[in-house]
């Protein structure tokens, strides 16, 4: 009953009023004065529906009932389990849905109390609940009027969940008035079982309900949906659609299209004879601008260097799938893959390997409970190399592709989906055409002059320098592909105390 609202809670939530004592004689009783006060709580808390599993005598609690009633409550009540046809003092009051308990073939329970005054039967045989067995939790199959009654008072609620404007006569009358045969299997209390039994289908079957179906859900930006009305009882509307992105449409069948990226909540309500009637659906439609990006590099004839991978996903993901290939020259090579900061926890597996054909595939799969944050960050790093037959100038193509069931594709709690591809280019060059690392003035000697201009692009935001041939910014003195305090660090123990040199980028 309620189905679900906003944020994924449960629409209906339960009340547990105690009103009972458990006896020196080792029994249970209840206290007609504390039932009075429980009803008169549920009443100033905004209870919508109560539940009496216990008999009943004159008094505060036919008062109570009275005014639950007034205010809107549906109150069922058990008729009792004395195989008898004297009424419970709550069975007289009008408003109050007094319960019969019937078996699994109809017939109605040996023990179950009947007359004129009962208005409905449900089951009461064989229920399994939630057991309190000497204060431990358990399960047991029980019986009684007692499981009958709270069987009506739930599907109350979730009529009430469905039209929430429905008064508790309206309720009662769904209730009473939309229920199964249950004389043919009991002639001999013919009148003395209520209208019939309890069918829930029933009542709903003659209630509009918002219903919809959607062709997709899923998508790339920009995303078109088109929202299919199915709602019984909803012949003529009116309807409305709100999509969640700021959206709506006034129309029974509504194609919309979403343009940014995001998790969108669809709410739809279509009205009919018995009124309107709202359905939301939260987080029905995920919209997706995701790319992964091959960066372009310059690697030296003969070395190794890594093709950062970033990606730039707009919901968190679980799983990276990175096919690679290569296209252009044959003197480049893939070798590797390694983990950046942003996976550090991830496994990484080789799900395919023809590297020296230039294809390879690797899986990278975050721990349970992780995920990469919507954002974009670089997840890895691609480290490829050369021989020594290739030419300055050459370049090679990382490109994405498909080998048996592994292709480009990235994993969100909502979908596996294969993202949009960036490739990267690698460019060889001649390493003896670059210069040292850190002399940024170009002046064949790193000194006291680059060491100023290092710290002013470490900590000022000045700009590095790039050569066109080489593939490093000469502020790397490290050469681990950034510039940082690190390099300055080593610059200056290099330029003062005599530390290390760069590395000459001619050396074998």
């Amino acid at each position: 009953a309620g189905g679900w609202i906003s944020g994924r809670k449960p629409g209906v939530k339960l009340m547990g009023l105690r009103a009972g004592y458990l006896a020196s004689d080792g029994l249970g009783y209840v206290v007609m004065s504390a039932c009075a006060e429980a009803m008169d709580y549920a009443v100033a808390n905004g209870a919508s529906a109560f539940n009496c599993s216990w008999g009943s005598s004159p008094g505060v609690v036919v008062t109570a009932a009275q005014n639950a009633i007034a205010n809107g409550l549906v109150v069922c009540e058990a008729a009792g389990n004395d195989n008898s046809t004297v009424p419970n003092a709550l069975s007289g009051v009008a408003g109050v849905i007094s319960v019969a308990a019937i078996g699994k073939s109809g017939v109605k329970a040996s023990f179950s109390s009947y007359g004129t005054w009962v208005d409905i039967s449900a089951p009461g045989v064989d229920i399994l609940n939630t057991y309190g067995a000497s204060g431990l939790p358990s399960y047991a199959s029980l019986q009684g009027t007692s499981m009958a009654s709270p069987t009506v008072c739930g599907v109350a609620a979730l009529l009430k969940s469905h039209h929430l404007w429905f008064t508790n006569d309206e309720i009662d009358t769904l209730i009473l008035n939309h229920t199964d045969d249950v004389y043919a299997a009991n002639p001999g209390y013919i009148g003395e079982l209520g209208t019939g039994r309890l069918n829930a289908y029933n009542g709903l079957a003659v209630l509009t309900t918002a219903s919809f179906d959607v062709d997709t859900a899923f998508g790339k930006t920009p995303l078109t949906v088109q929202f299919t009305d199915i709602s019984p009882n909803a012949p003529s509307g009116p309807y409305h659609y709100t999509f969640g992105d700021g959206g709506e449409a006034f129309t029974q069948n509504a194609s919309h299209q979403y343009t940014l990226p995001g998790i969108y909540g669809v709410t739809f309500t279509a009205s009919g004879p018995s009124g309107p009637h709202t359905r939301t659906c939260p987080e029905l439609i995920v919209a997706v601008e995701d790319t992964i990006e091959y960066a372009d590099i310059m690697l030296a004839i003969g070395q190794k260097a890594p093709v950062p991978v970033r990606v730039r996903n707009t919901h968190p993901m679980t799983e990276i799938t990175l096919p690679f290939r290569l296209t252009g020259t044959p003197t480049i090579f893939l070798d590797s893959l390694t983990r950046t900061p942003a996976t550090a926890g991830w496994t990484v597996t080789l799900v395919f390997d023809n590297r020296f054909s230039g294809q390879i595939a690797w899986k990278m799969t975050a721990p349970a409970g992780m995920s990469l944050p919507a954002g974009s960050d670089s997840v890895a790093n691609l480290w490829v190399r050369t021989n020594l037959f290739g030419t300055p100038g050459d370049v090679e193509t990382v490109d994405s592709a498909t080998y048996s069931t592994n292709t480009l594709r990235l994993k969100s709690s909502w979908a596996s989906f294969k993202p949009d591809f960036v490739g990267g280019s690698i460019t060889l060059f001649n390493p003896c055409d670059c210069p040292f690392q850190a002399d940024l003035d170009a002046s064949g000697a790193v000194d006291a002059v680059d060491l100023a201009i290092v710290i002013d692009i470490v900590f000022f935001g000045a700009s590095d320098v790039q050569d066109a041939s080489c593939p490093r910014t000469r502020a790397d003195f490290n050469d681990d592909g950034f510039a940082d305090a690190v390099d300055l660090a080593e610059l200056i123990d290099h330029v003062f105390f005599g530390g290390p040199g760069p590395a000459d980028p001619c050396a074998p």
